[in-house]
């Protein structure tokens, strides 16, 4: 679920919206990608990355987006998971079908950092 708070030509609204688990969200990890489910973080190895994409909000021109709480819920974590949060700096984005197209997603500059640290539902406020 997520909370974006628009600030435009018309006045401040907010908007609440959930995902679903299909092609419009998952993550990637040098070599591997996956279309249908979500994962973060850090192996031993190498960075996971993650997309979410909600479908069907139509943002007007000129509006700008002060900031977007995302509610995730983690059912599994081993340690602590660093975390960086952006959004695709696009007017019309499309979920990645390949860790190729994934890669080159245009990130905003603004991003919010958190350190997971528990499982249970996290609310992670990104704000420009």
């Amino acid at each position: 679920m997520g909370v974006i708070n628009l600030i435009g030509r018309a006045a401040a609204r907010s908007i609440e919206k959930s995902v679903a688990a299909d092609a419009d969200d998952g993550w990637w990890i040098s070599g591997n990608f996956f279309n249908d489910s979500l994962a973060w973080g850090y192996t031993s190895s190498a960075k996971m990355s993650a997309w979410i994409r909600w479908t069907g909000i139509t943002i007007p021109i000129g509006t700008t987006i002060k900031s977007a709480i995302i509610r995730v819920k983690l059912y599994a974590l081993s340690g602590t998971c660093a975390a960086n949060y952006y959004f695709n700096d696009v007017n019309n984005a499309v979920a990645p079908t390949n860790e190729t197209q994934a890669n080159a997603l245009v990130k905003t500059t603004a991003y919010t950092s958190q350190t997971l640290s528990s499982t249970g539902t996290k609310d992670i406020d990104v704000k420009t």
